[in-house]
């Protein structure tokens, strides 16, 4: 993978860790467990796709 897309991927990594830790917050705090969903969603989409960008 070029460098551009690996920026891309790093970026789109970041928000997603973003969108994980909001959803963790309000799953603790505000006992939302769809939040919790979408923040375990939000790392599995994270983790997956810095694996596929370092391969």
């Amino acid at each position: 993978m070029d460098r551009q897309k690996k920026a891309v991927a790093k970026l789109i990594a970041g928000t997603l860790s973003n969108i994980a830790v909001i959803g963790f917050g309000l799953a603790i705090y505000e006992s939302r467990p769809l939040a919790l969903i979408a923040g375990i969603l939000a790392v599995g989409l994270a983790a997956g796709l810095v694996w596929r960008a370092e391969r």
